[in-house]
């Protein structure tokens, strides 16, 4: 009887954890003009076949749990907390690291809209393998690959097929920002769970 009891505590606690984290999230969302910029970027994309640019957020708006509008390695709720966790690590680690991730897709089915993304695009003063070390904590979330980018334009041999890639923030006023015009006189990394 008493190990039930002592179970059930420790499960209380643990839900207690979840919505702690659930709190901590509320405050970060992708806003009405971030949605509408980045749909009609990536419609124009797709109708004019023409994917020469990247899109990227800040991690902060884009991993709200508690926006559907926002898809990440298929997790378009709660299950972006692991994800959410793995990024929090890494800042423990690197406080001054930057942390993007690239939008990939759209999707639209009636009033339901959703971007999808499985890359994150990192800069950090870290090393590649302490990078791979707090990426790969995670057996089940950990990223398929991880490798250090001499520039943006090197994007495991896509230039090959893309051109050199334009990478663009789109900040909270749904905004371009040119990466390039960024201060990030850091190591550049890409983790990609595709």
């Amino acid at each position: 009887m008493a190990k039930d009891f002592w179970t059930k505590i420790i499960e209380v606690f643990a839900a207690a954890e979840v919505l702690l984290k659930i709190g901590s999230n509320m405050d970060m969302s992708i806003n009405s003009q971030q949605k509408e910029t980045i749909l009609k970027l990536l419609k124009s994309a797709y109708k004019n076949k023409n994917f020469s640019k990247s899109y990227l957020f800040s991690y902060k708006d884009y991993f709200n749990i508690k926006d559907g509008f926002t898809n990440f390695a298929d997790e378009r709720g709660i299950g972006k907390q692991e994800y959410l966790d793995l990024i929090e690590n890494l800042l423990a680690e690197d406080k001054s690291a930057k942390v993007f991730v690239e939008v990939d897709e759209f999707e639209e089915y009636s009033d339901d809209r959703w971007i999808y993304a499985d890359t994150l695009i990192v800069f950090s003063s870290l090393e590649l393998s302490e990078i791979k070390n707090i990426f790969n904590r995670s057996e089940e979330y950990c990223p398929r690959d991880i490798g250090k980018l001499n520039d943006l334009g090197e994007y495991f041999g896509w230039e090959e097929y893309l051109g050199p890639q334009r990478y663009f923030v789109l900040d909270e006023n749904g905004e371009l920002i040119c990466l390039s015009d960024l201060d990030t006189n850091t190591s550049i990394y890409c983790c990609s769970w595709y």
